[in-house]
């Protein structure tokens, strides 16, 4: 979609509103009047191609976003590929390996800030 047509429109509406800035309220100007009906046939003209355009550009990305992730669906290892090995840590972790109390409270505030902000508030 070309964007000329919203630029005539934009100069169409601007050159409408000068008219209508311009304007002298002690007397009758049915020019002025026609000018401000343009500048509002304008805005809708604008408004409906914005409209379109945004539609258009929406349907793109989408169809942009679908090539790229089939581009990068051929990366990832089928069903029938080896699994890559998951590297163990140094120190295994037991059952009854203690975990920090502040390491789980931080962890967890960060996902749910305002949460733990206001737990233990007396009411």
């Amino acid at each position: 979609m070309s964007t000329d047509s919203l630029t005539a429109h934009l100069y169409r509406l601007t050159d409408a509103l000068l008219v209508w800035e311009g304007r002298d309220d002690t007397k009758a100007q049915p020019g002025v009047r026609q000018a401000a009906n343009i500048a509002v046939d304008s805005i809708d003209a604008l408004l409906h191609e914005l409209h379109e355009l945004r539609g258009s550009l929406l349907a793109e990305i989408r169809a942009s976003d679908l090539s790229h992730s089939r581009l990068h669906t051929s990366d990832r290892p089928s069903a029938t590929s080896p699994r890559p090995q998951l590297r163990r840590s140094a120190t295994p972790r037991t059952p009854n390996t203690p975990i920090a109390a502040e390491a789980l409270f931080t962890a967890s505030q960060r996902r749910h800030p305002k949460v733990h902000r206001h737990r233990h508030r007396k009411r």
